[in-house]
């Protein structure tokens, strides 16, 4: 008996190999090989035939997400069934999936596989193989008086393919942190926010990422790939949405997150208390100067220079860290409670006081005649100024009375 797989073979009785393929594990199989013919075997299927040479025959199936496409990363399958319209003895080939990835397959008439494929594509699945068949006649044995079985067998090349739409999918964001909480926050005016986002795929895309509209840098091709930090400063009070975006080769994703900046009051330099000698000097110059987190407020100072409690002895206007300027005459001796205040706009207040003592003219003798003349000139001042003040309150018509003058100049 030969053991060659062409050629023919005179044997008396079956080989063993020929009795195990007809066991009852292998009864459907050879029904199907049977009966089937390759017309009604792909109308059976919604993949094309691969090919059908005289001998064995094969007939490739995919399926995916959707019939012959599939998602990156999803898994895709092939399956083969090789045929014949004699009796199938076996075969064996490559499946190479398209993507410089193969699996070596062999068996009776039927095998499959699956795949993964790792970025999308068009590719093309082939099968490159043999098949074996046989048949079997039986020859008359006139020595002995009776027939013996006779098996012929056919070795062919087998080859073709199929294509397949392998499909993108979009990335997907694991994580989007501000100041390392994977959540909306709040923060006061003026602080800076760190942004970080962290991205998969189920391809191998390369990520970019986009923070607030700022470059935050690229991810890997495999597992969870993360941005590089990016800070911001919110130097104005409101609810901000920055926009987190990963993008890989083809598509892009993003979402938003809300950062509540909350405003902050602003600080005045302290101000200390000061004397004035108004016999040689009556006019006093004041400065103040306050700092806010929020760089874009304009702060509006508002000054207490006559010691009534009302701020309403002038205004300046300035951005934090200017300087504002006011000024005024004391002409009458007295301490003074007088005070700066600063507002934001946007609610935020704070408010300096300091006490001023205008000190009298200095003791000594004075020729009577011109301090006469002075105490007259004097009362006639006061006594005039005193009607033009009715109705003011008391320490308020005494600093009018001497002659009190207030200029206010801008910060600066």
């Amino acid at each position: 008996m030969s053991d060659q797989l062409s050629g023919v073979a005179s044997i008396k009785r079956p080989r063993s190999g020929i009795c195990a393929l007809a066991n009852a594990a292998d009864s459907r199989a050879s029904r199907v090989r049977n009966t089937l013919s390759p017309l009604a075997l792909l109308s059976a299927t919604t993949v094309v035939t691969l090919s059908s040479q005289a001998g064995a025959y094969v007939y490739l199936t995919g399926w995916g997400t959707s019939g012959s496409s599939v998602n990156e990363g999803d898994t895709f399958g092939a399956t083969i069934y090789v045929g014949t319209t004699q009796n199938m003895w076996g075969y064996s080939g490559t499946l190479s999936w398209g993507d410089s990835n193969a699996t070596e397959m062999s068996g009776y008439s039927y095998g499959s596989g699956t795949h993964i494929y790792a970025n999308d594509g068009n590719r093309s699945i082939t099968f490159s193989g043999s098949g074996t068949d046989y048949y079997v006649y039986y020859q008359w044995d006139y020595q002995y008086g009776y027939s013996y079985p006779v098996y012929q067998y056919q070795t062919n090349a087998i080859s073709g393919s199929i294509s397949v739409a392998v499909l993108n999918v979009a990335p997907s964001i694991a994580s989007r942190t501000l100041n390392g909480v994977n959540g909306d926050i709040t923060v006061n005016e003026g602080e800076i926010v760190t942004m970080q986002m962290s991205s998969t795929d189920p391809g191998t895309d390369a990520h970019t990422f986009t923070i607030d509209g700022l470059a935050a840098g690229t991810g890997g091709t495999s597992g969870t790939r993360w941005s590089s930090i990016v800070e911001r400063r919110y130097v104005q009070n409101g609810v901000y949405t920055p926009t987190f975006k990963v993008a890989d080769d083809d598509t892009f994703t993003q979402v938003t997150r809300t950062v509540t900046v909350v405003n902050v009051a602003p600080t005045l330099a302290t101000m200390s208390d000061r004397t004035v000698d108004r016999t040689i000097n009556p006019t006093a110059t004041f400065s103040a100067s306050a700092t806010d987190p929020g760089s874009n407020d304009v702060l509006t100072y508002t000054w207490d220079l006559d010691g009534d409690g009302q701020f309403d002895d002038g205004n300046a206007t300035g951005l934090s860290g200017a300087t504002a300027f006011a000024t005024a005459d004391y002409l009458t001796n007295g301490t003074y409670t007088l005070g700066v205040r600063v507002d934001d706009g946007d609610g935020g207040v704070d408010t300096q006081y300091m006490n001023l003592t205008v000190v009298p003219e200095p003791s000594g003798a004075v020729p009577f005649g011109l301090a006469a003349l002075g105490l007259a000139a004097r009362r006639r001042r006061r006594g005039t100024e005193r009607g033009r003040s009715q109705g003011h309150r008391h320490h308020k018509a005494r600093d009018r009375a001497s002659g009190m003058g207030i200029g206010v100049s801008s910060a600066a």
